[in-house]
């Protein structure tokens, strides 16, 4: 038994052991495990009559696997179990791998199993907190009912289409609404109302925290006056139609408490007259946002300490802070992180310039390299050389940085397989890097870490010095050239979680 009991359910299990018990107590075959083990192993219930196998063929709903998976809707539909499930993920398309990317079409048998989850199984769920759905149909008189789950936290909603939707009318009007502390919703940017209205209309706005809308919110932009108040979230992440700013602007200001924006989307926000004192977020501290919507949100923010600017071409984002009506609140900005165009050389230092008091810094830089042109150079890659031999001797670098990382992505037209890079100047100069890192840190006297990743194939190169208590110092330090690269790469937020 204990092979089949996660480790984590045992940490639990020994936690929850009183203070006038003793393991000897709570032996494999005592009804004290089985009383404390049956609610953990029963808290998270998974919903997919579509499966994958270990060797990632696809499993039909059909035949045994459709017995099992009703089985086990009618085991956590029972009691005790369905009083145990906290966190609930319900996905229950096929999944057909192709090159393109994933297909996912429904089919009658799990979409009827839905249907009894939905209506039956799911309400006996009284003290579920989390809630994912992912590509499922559902009708709106079941969005409805879903209102009714009173100890709803977090839901979560992934491509679902609504069903019988013809206009708001035909949301029944629930008896109490979701007091959700966090919302996300991701669809298709013109995936349509019926996956946006039915669920806001089951939503409490006066309680949540955190809202992600990753969707269709035309419905919004349409109707500006028609947005609720949304008067306690701290955190929101949103896709806009930036040509049409004005609407925007409205949207964004029913959310006053705001401390963190992420604002992404498409359009030209640019040539737009408007009232800047639309909105005001005195309170938020982070903005993440493309460059060309900078110019009008970076003005209503005048407490930003953390900025992320994305999809900006070097020609483009100086220009852009060259032009705002409050430079000065660039001075004020800690921690910057920019993804532009490779071809950043000639601005960067101008860039870095209006950031003087820059602690944390995080640059991605993308370019994509044709087969033509990586023959020239004899399948070397000199781009990251070149802009580490010039940033290490920029008078602009920040005084008071703390934290440098600079990841590269390149777009090879030349096969992954087959692709062979020159890695002549870091094999046989390991020193480079190091000698970069420490001119760098000449001018930056409190650097505490460095990441330089040169993308797949290239190199990673990680410092972080650590000071102890009693004053002394310890440096960790690796460098990494050639295909071992990519796996390091994937360490960077650990990484960055420790150094910050």
């Amino acid at each position: 038994m204990s092979e089949k009991l996660a480790t984590e359910i045992w940490l639990a299990v020994l936690s929850s052991i009183s203070d006038d018990e003793d393991l000897l107590s709570v032996s494999l075959t005592n009804r004290n495990l089985h009383r404390i083990a049956q609610p953990l192993r029963h808290t998270h219930f998974e919903f997919h009559p579509y499966a994958t196998a270990p060797s990632k063929q696809v499993l039909l709903p059909e035949g045994p696997y459709v017995g099992h998976a009703i089985r086990r809707l009618a085991l956590f539909g029972s009691e005790p179990y369905a009083s145990y499930v906290r966190g609930c993920v319900v996905s229950p398309w096929q999944r057909v791998g192709k090159r393109a990317g994933w297909i996912f079409s429904p089919d009658p048998q799990p979409m009827r199993l839905l249907h009894k989850l939905l209506d039956d199984v799911m309400p006996r769920f009284r003290w579920l907190k989390r809630l994912t759905l992912k590509r499922a149909l559902i009708t709106t008189s079941q969005i409805t009912k879903l209102a009714k789950l009173a100890t709803l936290e977090h839901l979560e909603l992934e491509d679902c289409t609504t069903l019988n939707y013809e206009g708001i009318s035909d949301i029944e009007t629930p008896e109490s609404r979701l007091s959700l502390q966090s919302l996300k919703m991701k669809t298709g940017v013109l995936a349509g109302e019926e996956t946006f209205l039915p669920w806001m209309a089951i939503v409490d706005p006066t309680a949540l925290l955190s809202v992600v809308l990753r969707c269709d919110i035309r419905a919004w932009t349409n109707e500006p006056a028609s947005v609720p108040l949304f008067p306690r979230v701290k955190t929101l992440e949103i896709s806009l139609n930036q040509d049409l700013l004005p609407q925007n602007l409205q949207i964004l200001s029913r959310f006053p408490a705001l401390e963190k924006l992420n604002a992404g989307g498409w359009g030209d926000p640019s040539n737009q007259s408007l009232s800047l004192s639309l909105v005001s977020w005195p309170k938020l501290r982070a903005l993440s946002t493309t460059h060309t919507m900078l110019p009008f949100l970076i003005e209503m923010t005048p407490n930003l300490e953390d900025l992320c600017v994305s999809w900006a071409q070097r020609l483009e984002l100086h220009p852009t802070l060259l032009t705002l009506q409050k430079p000065e609140l660039l001075q004020r900005i800690t921690s910057l992180a920019l993804e532009l165009d490779a071809d950043v050389n000639r601005d960067l230092e101008s860039i870095l310039a209006l950031f003087p008091s820059l602690v944390r810094l995080e640059i991605e830089l993308s370019l994509a390299l044709e087969e033509s042109t990586l023959e020239e150079l004899e399948n070397r890659n000199p781009v990251p050389t070149d802009l580490l031999m010039k940033l290490r001797k920029f008078s602009t670098l920040p005084r008071t940085l703390e934290f440098l990382a600079i990841k590269w992505i390149f777009d090879y037209e030349a096969d992954p397989d087959d692709l062979e890079l020159d890695l002549g100047d870091f094999a046989s100069e390991p020193a480079l890097l190091e000698n970069v890192r420490a001119e760098i840190q000449e001018r930056c006297p409190k650097l505490r870490a460095v990441w330089l990743d040169g993308g797949d194939k290239l190199f990673l190169y990680s410092w972080q010095r650590k000071d102890g208590d009693k004053g002394e110092v310890a440096v960790e330090e690796e460098l990494v050239v050639g295909n071992d690269a990519l796996q390091l790469g994937r360490r960077y937020e650990a990484f960055k979680a420790t150094a910050w």
